[in-house]
């Protein structure tokens, strides 16, 4: 008989099954790697139905696009694949230091999509909100993945950061 051992909040684990229950989901676990639970409970973190990402990450009713800023909105919803600093490597995807109004693909030593780099899109403000909010709609066929979680407010806000680094690497005040 397995017995249930009670974990923080609402969450209820059955030790001998590896059955987690978040709220009203449940996600049955192979024995494997602990880091694979914690990816199930970070995308269930993120992925919060109808919530944007500062509701999600203060734990609050905070509204308002104010309420983190867009290096902290950069670092929730892009950092996984993407850096942005000054002279950084290449991550999954390109470094995106310096990248506001210049070509899209044109990062050196990073392999690109072929749609990507045939798509002709310079990355200017309307360009870089459209591609945070539907990158597979502006450009079909590209091998970058994202599902974005960021209201139209917080998606201006990371844009708004990267165009800030354009101007500390062009020395613009």
């Amino acid at each position: 008989m397995t017995t249930p051992t009670a974990t923080t909040g609402e969450g209820l684990r059955d030790a001998r099954a590896q059955r987690l229950v978040l709220g009203d989901q449940a996600v049955t676990m192979s024995p494997g790697p602990k880091w694979l639970l914690w990816a199930v409970i970070l995308l269930t973190f993120l992925t919060g139905c109808g919530s944007s990402a500062t509701d999600r990450i203060h734990g609050a009713s905070q509204t308002g696009a104010g309420a983190l800023s867009g290096e902290a909105l950069f670092l929730v919803s892009c950092s996984g694949c993407h850096r942005s600093e000054p002279g950084g490597v290449h991550d999954v995807g390109p470094n995106l230091f310096g990248i506001a109004d210049g070509p899209a693909a044109a990062g050196a030593d990073y392999r690109y999509s072929s749609a990507l780099a045939a798509s002709g899109l310079t990355w200017d403000r309307a360009t870089l909100a459209a591609w945070i909010a539907a990158t597979e709609i502006l450009v079909p066929g590209t091998t970058m993945t994202y599902a974005n979680i960021l209201t139209g407010e917080e998606v201006a806000l990371v844009v708004d950061y990267l165009f800030e680094q354009s101007s500390e690497r062009q020395g613009a005040p």
